[in-house]
């Protein structure tokens, strides 16, 4: 109810030109132009960024460049991340400030273990 309060609150300050044509600015970006780059930066910003290991960034760096299928690939940057959504996951989600279990190493040793299965599989 704030937020909608705060919102009329600006919008009784605005008071449009009607001489000229409307065009929309994208604020957070530097020429006012919208892009996922700007977007992106918007919300490091805001919410800040966690560091990832040194191990996962290796891991992530190598995820891309096997010739597995895309959802393969998206299976183990949710792994890294610990952004699977499995029932742990969804209720620690639902509850803001749960536990997060982080061992990047292990993690990152399974899924270069799955890939290299997955390549072999594949026959490449």
């Amino acid at each position: 109810m704030a937020a909608v309060q705060e919102l009329m609150l600006l919008l009784q300050q605005i008071r449009p030109c009607v001489d000229s044509l409307d065009r929309r600015k994208w604020s957070s970006g530097t020429a006012g132009l919208f892009t996922v780059k700007s977007a992106y930066i918007c919300l490091q910003n805001k919410y800040g960024m966690a560091e990832i290991e040194l191990a996962k960034v290796q891991a992530l760096q190598q995820l891309w460049l096997n010739n597995v299928p895309p959802k393969v690939n998206i299976f183990g940057w949710r792994l890294l991340l610990e952004k699977l959504p499995t029932r742990e996951a969804l209720y620690l989600s639902s509850h803001k400030y749960g536990k997060t279990y982080s061992n990047g190493w292990a993690q990152a040793s399974l899924l270069m273990k799955v890939l290299r299965n997955t390549s072999a599989y594949l026959g490449n």
